[in-house]
């Protein structure tokens, strides 16, 4: 796993998208209550405590973050793998025939 503060390896042993996004979350919440203590509501309220959430995260969420990063390269990069598999079997699927009525016209 990636470095990270101490204190989050213990909630870090999920799958690293929940537990990021979760993170990301907990975050969020736990500077709403602050915020509304100093006077933010509503719209204002919302859009402090995301930039203020954002910039904590990238301070304490970093290891995770990276685990994160991971996580979703390694899914896209078996999803285009899978692709481009169905691709190569299609195109083996459409050159066999041709292939055949090739080996067909010069035997005869």
């Amino acid at each position: 796993m990636g470095r990270s503060w101490p204190a989050l390896s213990r909630f870090t042993s999920g799958h690293p998208i929940v537990v990021y996004t979760a993170a990301r979350l907990g975050l969020f919440a736990a500077l709403l209550l602050p915020l509304w203590l100093v006077g933010a509501r509503g719209l204002p309220l919302l859009v402090l405590a995301l930039v203020c959430s954002g910039a904590v995260s990238m301070l304490l969420l970093n290891g995770v973050r990276g685990d994160f990063s991971t996580a979703v390269s390694q899914h896209f990069r078996g999803l285009n793998q899978r692709i481009d598999d169905a691709t190569r079997s299609e195109d083996e699927e459409q050159d066999a025939p041709a292939a055949q009525d090739g080996a067909g016209a010069t035997g005869r």
